[in-house]
Formats: C-alpha cells, structure tokens, sequence
C-alpha cells in the first residue's frame, strides 16, 4: 500500500469515527419506582401520618427486586429514577447495575444540611445511573412545596456526562397535585420550579462544550394541557405513546388513588442538540410470587429515543 493510500484509509476511518460521534444521541430510561422509605412504627401509627397512603409496600421487597433485574435498565445509556426515597432500594439497586451502568449520583438531598425545606421525612428521591462517566454534578433545592411535597426534599440534580458527545441530564420530580394544597397552587409552584430549572439549564447548556441537554424525571404536568404548553414545551416537545400514570389499568395507581385521572407525567425532553425525541411509555409487568401478574410501580417506565437509532 502506498503512502497516499495509507493516508486515505486512515482519514476515511477518522472521518467514519467523527460521524459515529456527532450521530451520538443517549437511549434514556426515566421510572418513578414508588420506594418509600420503611419507617420504624407500628402500622396503626403510619396510618396517622399525612403520608399514610405512601407507606402502603404493595410487596416493596419483590417490587424493587423485580425493577432491578428487568432488561429495560441494561439497554438504557443513561437511567434516571424518581421516588427512589429508600436508601437500601438504592444500593440494591445500584449493586445490580454496578457492571454496566458504574456511574451514579446519590439520592439528591440525602444529606439533611443540603434541604431547603425544615421539616422534611424523606430526601428528593432522584437518582442518575449512567454507563459513562459522570464528570459534574450539582443539586438544587425547591424552596416551596404545599401539601405532602412538605415532607419530602425536592429538588433537581444537573450532572455533566462524559459521553461520546458532552451531554447535560437534569433529573428532577416536581410538585404534585395534591389536596392538601390550595386551588392552583400545586401547579404555580410547578411553573416556578420549571422557570429556577430553566434558568440554571439555559447557561450550563450554553457552552460550547456540551452537545446535548435533556430535562428527565416525573414532572407532574399532563401531557398537552394548558400547564403543558404554559410551563413545559418552552422547553421543547416530544411525541408520546400511552399514558404513564394509569389509574384505570396500573393496580397500584387503581388502588392508590381510583379517583385520579389517567395521565401522562413522566417526560424525557431534549433541550439541546436533538429534533424528533420520542418517550415511549412501556405497561411492562413481573410475576409475583403468589403467582399472579403485578406492576412494578403506579407509573410505567418511560423510554426516550431516536427513532433512527433503534
């Protein structure tokens, strides 16, 4: 082989290499997972706390065995989960991951001294897993909350990855709807979180350095309502399939709360780099020990793509 053929190969394949790179878009998983920390009383006590209707298991322990060995965590690049207030769900969790997905976050605010909030029972129960390597990361506390939101420490995290093109996940559950909160206030608070996570993502993302950001978690806002389009597409849209929050089918959300809505929460929204991101919502079950067929969490997993990558 000449030189100048040499020099041709090993251009073609630099070029083959770059493309590979620029094309890069992360296969995302986003699952509100229902752990709720096991607290140390009685039942009778649990049933007078405001969060009593969290501390029902619906089989805790088989739920989250189940979550961590299913195959839909192995073909994610970058796995984000809400509700994961439960310190032991997080390292079964994270020692079934450890070989492919060696990069995590804590659970944010899992230390006391970082919460905004004074009397808070549980930490803002969002976590990042990520099969490369995590570079940045940093928590931000909600500064609001009304209803049970009161008792848990909100908030986002915003990790820098280093993957084949830099990318910015910010992983977060905002407010919930709640009784216990004022007509309109649950989703004012949603907009002011949305608008503080907005701003700290509009100038991480502005770097050059950073290829793609994607805003990621259980946002609780319905998909194409009027707080859809007032708060969440100024981030940018994306096509969705089924609803993630089945009341009617999901027999965990059925028998926790029957009178609530069919909805769509959960979100994986690119915010930077990416055009036609799609969130596929999965109704994926287990077989329970007493033999009957169960749902892993009162939401469905929520996977985001390129369709050309599939």
């Amino acid at each position: 082989m000449s030189k100048l053929s040499l020099l041709l190969s090993i251009l073609l394949a630099m070029t083959v290499k770059t493309d590979e790179i620029s094309s890069w878009v992360p296969k995302i998983l986003t699952w509100n997972i229902y752990a709720f920390p096991q607290l140390p009383f009685p039942e009778w006590f649990l049933r007078t706390l405001p969060l009593s209707n969290l501390t029902k298991s619906y089989s805790f322990k088989e739920r989250t065995e189940a979550i961590g060995n299913h195959e839909l965590l192995q073909g994610a690049d970058i796995i984000v989960f809400s509700e994961m207030f439960n310190d032991g769900v997080y390292e079964l969790i994270k020692g079934k991951l450890k070989d492919t997905h060696p990069h995590s976050s804590p659970i944010l605010m899992s230390k006391r001294r970082n919460r905004a909030l004074k009397f808070t029972i549980t930490n803002g129960g969002s976590v990042i897993f990520s099969k490369c390597r995590i570079l940045t990361i940093q928590q931000f506390a909600f500064k609001k909350a009304c209803g049970s939101d009161k008792y848990a420490s909100k908030g986002f995290f915003i990790a820098e990855i280093d993957a084949p093109q830099r990318t910015l996940i910010v992983s977060t559950h905002l407010q919930a709807t709640d009784d216990g909160c004022n007509p309109g206030q649950s989703a004012q608070i949603r907009k002011e979180q949305l608008t503080y996570i907005y701003q700290v993502l509009s100038l991480r993302a502005s770097s050059d350095d950073i290829k793609l950001a994607f805003l990621v978690g259980d946002l609780n806002v319905n998909y194409g309502s009027a707080e859809y389009i007032d708060s969440v597409e100024r981030f940018d849209t994306v096509k969705t399939n089924i609803k993630s929050f089945d009341t009617k089918h999901n027999g965990i959300a059925l028998r926790r709360v029957p009178e609530s809505p069919v909805e769509h929460l959960d979100y994986i929204i690119p915010f930077k780099g990416v055009n036609n991101y799609v969130n596929e919502a999965l109704n994926v079950t287990y077989n329970g020990s007493n033999g009957k067929v169960k749902d892993y969490s009162d939401h469905y997993p929520l996977l985001g793509y390129l369709p050309e990558n599939i």
